[in-house]
């Protein structure tokens, strides 16, 4: 009797402990699969200057899509207000190609910039590629990152592919600054014309003066009766000297920026003579050349012909 008790017991208790399992195994089965994975996503932190890595979830994809999620998460401020993002939003398209490693199992990954790389100061250079190669070398798949501009590798890398071993001795760039007084042209409140101001800045002798002015250009002068006519959102994409002619390559928000504002072709105007006149008084400037992303143009509501240099626009100067 005993024996048959317990008998039935045991079946009660395997019946229970199965039917149990049957609807835990029947509520997994219902549960939506997830669909994103968790990435470490590299910033320098703004204090220690430090790189620290911020967890994002991406969603789970081919190799090739993740890689391209994580990099347009790196152009977005990260969640952490203590972080800085390194990778400029201008940097679009980066295009990537991600190729089997000679050395092992996993891959190499191949970003390729387009000119507007070059808008960055070597010292944003150098962040952005830690960024970059942090970020994706965390990836289990990747080994590392080769860089190219306009399909050609970056001088400095001698062709080598970045990991985190070699990030900091094969980036390093000699950044030697120094001060310079330069005269910068601002518009008068009223929009009347322009008033020179003499400054000094400060600039890495690794690129052009030239960008630096400009750069400067966009920042609001010491003196409150004057403004910036340059919008804040122009990227320098390049400037170089060709015998007695500045060319200044610009991103499109400089024309965009400008058509949308009020003021119309005065506005253009005077931010176009802001430009000539601040570089024409350097010296050996006679004309500077304006380009858009590479190309020169007329603007489209104005009228502003782009096409061919400036000489100085001495009429667009107020004399005080």
């Amino acid at each position: 009797m005993k024996t048959t008790k317990r008998i039935i017991i045991a079946v009660i208790s395997i019946s229970i402990a199965l039917a149990v399992f049957l609807v835990w195994f029947k509520f997994l089965r219902e549960q939506p699969q997830s669909n994103t994975t968790v990435v470490n996503l590299y910033y320098r932190d703004k204090t220690t200057f430090e790189w620290e890595k911020e967890p994002r979830n991406i969603k789970n994809a081919d190799m090739q899509a993740m890689v391209n999620s994580a990099l347009s998460i790196l152009k977005t401020a990260p969640e952490s207000a203590r972080l800085a993002a390194s990778v400029p939003d201008f940097l679009d398209p980066i295009t990537v190609d991600i190729l089997p490693s000679d050395s092992s199992d996993n891959y190499i990954a191949e970003l390729y910039f387009t000119d507007t790389y070059n808008a960055m100061t070597p010292l944003e250079a150098s962040d952005c590629i830690c960024s970059l190669v942090y970020t994706l070398t965390d990836f289990g798949f990747i080994d590392g990152v080769m860089l190219y501009v306009n399909g050609e590798n970056l001088p400095f890398l001698n062709s080598s592919v970045l990991n985190r071993q070699n990030i900091i001795t094969d980036i390093g760039i000699e950044i030697v600054y120094v001060k310079e007084k330069v005269s910068l042209y601002y518009a008068d409140k009223s929009g009347n014309g322009l008033v020179k101001e003499e400054r000094e800045i400060e600039y890495d002798t690794s690129e052009p003066l030239e960008t630096s002015i400009i750069r400067s250009m966009i920042i609001n002068p010491a003196n409150d009766e004057l403004i910036s006519v340059i919008p804040k959102e122009t990227k320098v994409i390049s400037t170089k000297r060709v015998d007695v002619i500045c060319y200044v390559d610009l991103n499109a928000d400089f024309i965009s920026k400008l058509e949308s504002k009020a003021g119309g072709s005065i506005t253009e105007r005077l931010a176009i003579a802001s430009i000539v006149n601040t570089l024409t008084e350097r010296s050996g400037i006679k004309k500077v050349q304006i380009l858009i992303e590479g190309s020169t143009l007329v603007t489209k509501n104005h009228g502003i012909d782009l096409t061919t240099p400036f000489e100085r626009m001495e009429s667009e100067i107020i004399n005080e």
